[in-house]
């Protein structure tokens, strides 16, 4: 698990706000989808989860990280809940 760092002028803001998230390392708290994209895209998210090079932007890569996605599901199917 990896632990998101937000700077202390960050901590709170947007908490109750759903059309904002927190995205970055540090976190940064923004507006869907522009301003998403300009930080994850340097952080390379095909590469680090999946192993795959991101594809051209006409191209899908669902073909590509479906199946692994399919595979790990998977293995919890027989997962059962446990009583709190």
């Amino acid at each position: 698990m990896r632990l998101v760092r937000t700077p202390p002028d960050n901590a709170g803001r947007g908490c109750h706000c759903a059309a904002r998230i927190a995205v970055g390392d540090p976190d940064e708290i923004v507006p869907p989808h522009e301003l998403i994209w300009a930080i994850q895209k340097s952080l390379d998210f095909p590469r680090y989860v999946f192993g795959v090079e991101r594809p051209p932007q006409e191209q899908s890569i669902m073909p590509q990280v479906m199946p692994r996605y399919a595979k790990a599901l998977q293995n919890h199917r027989d997962d059962r809940i446990v009583p709190q």
